[in-house]
């Protein structure tokens, strides 16, 4: 089964939850840029049980300020800053959870402004 994840609809969802405007937008075949604060470049490089993994890429200060902090865990993000990856925990979005219910993400793309996130059965 493939899960379709639009980009501006993630963005809203985000924006809502938090109170604060994100824009997102595919920029590149398998990147996307996070408008929050600043431009955040997330190169799509993998996935896992229930999460996609990207590689990010911040300004130099945001890099400096970063580094300062070890991993960053909540119950939707992992942040790993050694490896410079962040893990989305997509289960872990009402929106997402009925769809990923006894499945596991085996393989996520990007493609016309849409995360395409294919499962499996678990």
């Amino acid at each position: 089964m493939n899960l379709h994840i639009d980009l501006n609809d993630f963005a809203a969802k985000l924006s809502q939850q938090t109170g604060k405007e994100i824009r997102v937008e595919q920029t590149a075949e398998q990147q996307i840029t996070a408008h929050y604060l600043m431009s955040i470049k997330l190169d799509l490089v993998g996935s896992s049980h229930d999460s996609v993994h990207f590689r990010y890429t911040l300004p130099f200060g945001a890099n400096v300020l970063l580094s300062l902090f070890k991993n960053i865990k909540s119950k939707k993000f992992t942040l790993n800053t050694n490896d410079k990856i962040v893990a989305v925990h997509l289960s872990a979005f009402a929106a997402y959870r009925n769809a990923l219910a006894g499945k596991r993400i085996s393989q996520a793309s990007l493609q016309n402004g849409t995360l395409i996130v294919q499962t499996e059965a678990a």
